[in-house]
């Protein structure tokens, strides 16, 4: 690897979706909003101190800094942390020297076997990488999408950092400190309770080595900073001032600013905002501007910045390899809503059929062995980046991550290939399936096989997403009012999974169902935590495994309801300056000792 260094950085800098990397990260680089930090969870703590994310990094990595061996970057869904630990791994592949750790980043989301990337790695940059050679000159892992990797696997998320460290680190602990070190993204809501700091530990029970950060919302302490942020833009854009007054005046017009949390939020709204209307907003102010609307428009826009690149020639290949993804009966539908190319209704068929397979699978990515790929005659022999398929995929708001490989065998040599693609970002996933689930609903008049199939309770940013469209189409709120309903003479699984989901969503959406009959329905499972329902007639209810923290129901009936594992109460905010490893009641519980990782106890009056 040293001698090859120069190569190597060559290799990544040429081809970064071979590794994981954003082909477009250089370009987001001069977008780049500088992020900063808190010690604890923003969204329950306000006015926090606040560190750059890029200083905290770079002093972790300092050789000197021996207190922590795990740096792990919580984040809500499009706060950067994907961005920063990319830019911070080309900046150290740029800067390294051969007395250094080596570098290494790779996103779970692709796999989690240590040995497998390394050896995936080995075959596309042509390196030699070993175990033994990374215990030797130490290393800087630089691990991505910790949440996407692990989903809901319980025994690996808890064993899987201790498991790298284990195989990577000298047998001398005080050498392991300085010579291998971790920095984990993973999304805030993937943490359940701040015990949850055990899958990141190095050793079992190793807090002291922990060093938890928390990306801050852009709106942390206020958009003092907006214009600033425009000014970026329209650098990038080659826009005047005008255009950041216009944007300025718009954003305040049409109430964006709740909106703008994340740099990847700003982006999106920055993107659609010239086709957004302030006339119709007028008639709709209660409500403000619906998230969807916005992320069909920046994917409309997205898609046609694409298009151009293709002459008449190339867009008709690109209708006859799509032809089949829209059928009859939906090409008229189509033909009325939309105007300019047809294959713009392909395209957008086609991300809500990618939508939809990673949702009911739950995964991330999709690879070359899907049956997706076959129907749109996608060919192992060819060389992918030249078939007509990636110039198709390329126009939809994906990321495409390529690796080729040569095998030999008998003197021969065979190239293998292998091809992965996923949003760009969740959230536009989330918007291609809530047009999917209304497609759904206006077929069949109120029934969705994707909210009947799996539950959604657990993924917050969908439920959130969907629960805003709610709030601006009623059709949709209905349809989910309906489905909790059926389960009153439907008993069946996908039935109560359906109703479970609605009522999560509606609550969500802030609807309320004070004094509405809820007897005999089945919410087995739902998160109606905070919700309205003061008067509601839940006799004969299952509301067994239902989060009823915060609920309003006062002279609620509950007569022969199914209340079996609910979850009752409120869980007091404590802010404190570290972490808590262990609790314990007093005798009496009108006390609890807090033991924290700072190694101090805290007695606090119940």
């Amino acid at each position: 690897m040293i001698q090859t260094h120069a190569k190597v950085q060559e290799r990544i800098e040429n081809n970064r979706p071979s590794v994981s990397l954003n082909e477009d990260i250089l370009e987001t680089k001069q977008l780049h909003i500088n992020q900063n930090i808190t010690s604890q969870d923003p969204e329950k703590y306000k006015n926090l101190d606040t560190e750059d994310l890029f200083q905290k990094i770079d002093s972790f990595l300092l050789p000197d800094q021996k207190q922590h061996q795990v740096m792990a970057v919580f984040g809500s869904a499009g706060s950067g942390k994907s961005i920063a630990l990319q830019l911070k791994f080309i900046e150290a592949i740029r800067n390294w020297q051969t007395s250094q750790p080596l570098p290494i980043y790779f996103n779970l989301a692709n796999g989690i076997e240590l040995r497998t990337i390394i050896e995936s790695m080995n075959q596309v940059l042509g390196t030699h990488i070993t175990f033994q050679g990374l215990r030797k000159k130490g290393v800087h892992l630089y691990i991505d999408s910790f949440d996407e990797g692990l989903g809901l696997d319980s025994g690996r998320r808890e064993t899987l950092i201790q498991e790298y460290m284990k195989v990577l680190s000298p047998h001398d602990e005080k050498a392991a400190a300085n010579k291998v070190k971790c920095v984990i993204s993973c999304r805030t809501d993937y943490l359940v309770s701040d015990s949850n700091y055990k899958w990141f530990t190095p050793r079992v029970n190793a807090f002291d080595k922990l060093l938890p950060v928390y990306i801050v919302p852009i709106d942390y302490k206020g958009h003092s900073n907006l214009k600033e942020m425009i000014s970026i833009y329209a650098k990038h854009n080659s826009k005047d001032d005008v255009f950041i007054a216009k944007t300025r005046k718009k954003i305040e017009a049409l109430h964006l600013q709740e909106m703008i949390t994340t740099g990847f939020m700003f982006y999106v709204i920055l993107e659609a905002i010239s086709d957004l209307k302030e006339e119709k907003r007028k008639e709709d102010a209660r409500n403000g501007i619906c998230k969807q609307e916005i992320f069909q428009k920046y994917v409309s826009y997205y898609q046609e910045r694409e298009l151009k690149k293709y002459n008449e020639d190339q867009k008709s290949q690109l209708r006859q390899t799509a032809a089949f993804i829209i059928n009859k009966k939906d090409q008229e539908e189509e033909k009325e809503k939309e105007s300019g190319d047809p294959l713009n209704a392909a395209l957008r068929e086609l991300g809500k059929c990618i939508a939809v397979q990673l949702h009911l699978r739950d995964g991330f990515r999709l690879d070359q062995t899907d049956p997706l790929f076959q129907a749109l005659e996608y060919d192992s022999a060819i060389y992918f980046k030249k078939q007509t398929l990636a110039f198709l995929l390329k126009i939809l708001p994906l990321k495409i991550e390529t690796k080729y490989f040569k095998n030999s065998q008998k003197n021969k040599t065979k190239q293998s290939q292998e091809v992965k693609i996923g949003f760009l970002h969740d959230t536009i996933k989330n918007s291609y399936l809530l047009e999917a689930i209304q497609d759904e609903l206006r077929r069949t008049s109120g029934y969705s096989k994707i909210l009947s199939n799996k539950s959604i309770v657990a993924s917050i940013e969908l439920v959130r997403f969907i629960a805003d469209a709610a709030k601006h189409d009623l059709v949709l709120t209905q349809h989910l009012r309906r489905a909790i309903d059926f389960t009153k003479t439907d008993k069946s699984e996908r039935a109560a999974i359906y109703a479970a989901n609605s009522i999560t969503i509606l609550v969500a959406a802030h609807y309320s169902f004070t004094c509405q009959d809820l007897s005999n329905v089945i919410i087995r499972g739902a998160n109606i935590q905070n919700g309205i329902f003061s008067g509601v007639d839940f006799s004969g209810a299952d509301l067994s495994y239902t989060n009823l923290r915060n609920i309003q129901a006062n002279d609620a009936k509950l007569v022969k309801t199914n209340l079996r594992a609910v979850k009752f109460g409120v869980f007091p905010e404590l802010l404190l300056p570290s972490a808590v490893k262990s609790v314990s009641f007093s005798p009496n519980g009108k006390s609890i000792a807090l033991g924290s990782v700072d190694n101090t106890v805290k007695i606090l009056e119940v």
